[in-house]
């Protein structure tokens, strides 16, 4: 009976080590401040995490457009569950004032597994500006990926396509430009590959986000959209399930013996009995 308790101790303990299974879970914002007039300012990229594990080592990567950086990269020790970090860079330099397309790319530690994941952003340089030329919609296909883009213009627009993805994700003709017609409607299509810097493995086991950023100039200011697509496919986790489910085949297996063993030693002490009972008869 005391073993029997023991065992079913250790399936207890197998079954909450199943629900302890951590992952972390990273959300972010960016906001820029350059007035009209101003020498330099600043772009500020806000990190949340909104899983249940930490993320340690952050490594936080500007790729700015319309100005320059004082810095190339931030680091940042831990991030625990349900807290946040702000990162902040020096813009100088600025280019045609509207809007622009920015992205950070995070590099992280969860356990003994290295993670990148992209941010992408659009951030106004002195002034806003609303862009005529917008993705309709996104999809995938296999290795591709498909944008659909509508130009609102009512005159022909030279603009250029910027695809953007985690460094281990690479990405053909990343760079497209394009004439659009005026109320014209065209198909982007991007092929992605791995690069395996990280333990993702194929692209059919990978977990991303993919961004589109469209841009052009027109009278002298800068316009931008952005096109987000979030492609996950057997991602990366912890999986404690199929070893909490070996660990009770295992248990169930053992009390299976014990049950066994005690019946035959039960068995055994009854033909005992019956032997000295037999003796003391005589």
């Amino acid at each position: 009976m005391r073993m029997l308790l023991i065992v079913l101790a250790l399936a207890m303990l197998l079954y909450t080590g199943a629900g302890n299974a951590s992952t972390v879970t990273l959300v972010g914002s960016c906001h820029a401040s350059f007035n009209a007039g101003a020498s330099s300012g600043a772009i500020r990229f806000t990190i949340s995490n909104i899983g249940n594990g930490t993320a340690s080592n952050i490594i936080a990567v500007p790729h700015i457009d319309g100005a320059s950086t004082s810095n190339l990269s931030e680091a940042y020790s831990l991030l625990a569950p349900f807290s946040n970090h702000t990162f902040s860079f020096t813009l100088y330099n600025a280019s045609i004032p509207g809007i622009y397309p920015e992205y950070f790319t995070i590099e992280y530690a969860q356990g003994s597994a290295s993670v990148f994941e992209v941010f992408p952003c659009l951030s106004g340089i002195k002034a806003n500006t609303t862009s005529l030329v917008s993705i309709i919609g996104m999809s995938r296909k296999g290795s591709k990926i498909i944008a659909n883009i509508y130009s609102l213009s009512s005159e022909p627009l030279n603009v250029t396509l910027s695809a953007v993805a985690p460094p281990n994700i690479g990405i053909s003709s990343s760079n497209i430009t394009v004439l659009m017609e005026p109320n014209s409607e065209y198909n982007a299509t991007f092929n992605i590959t791995s690069r395996n810097i990280t333990s993702y493995g194929s692209i059919s086991n990978e977990s991303f986000t993919f961004s589109v950023f469209i841009s052009y100039i027109k009278n002298n200011l800068h316009y931008s959209s952005l096109g987000v697509m979030h492609i996950q496919q057997n991602a990366p986790v912890s999986h404690p399930l199929p070893i909490f489910l070996i660990g009770i085949t295992a248990i169930f297996i053992a009390v299976i013996a014990l049950i066994a063993l005690s019946l035959f030693k039960g068995k055994g002490r009854k033909s005992v009995d019956k032997e000295a009972a037999g003796k003391d008869a005589r």
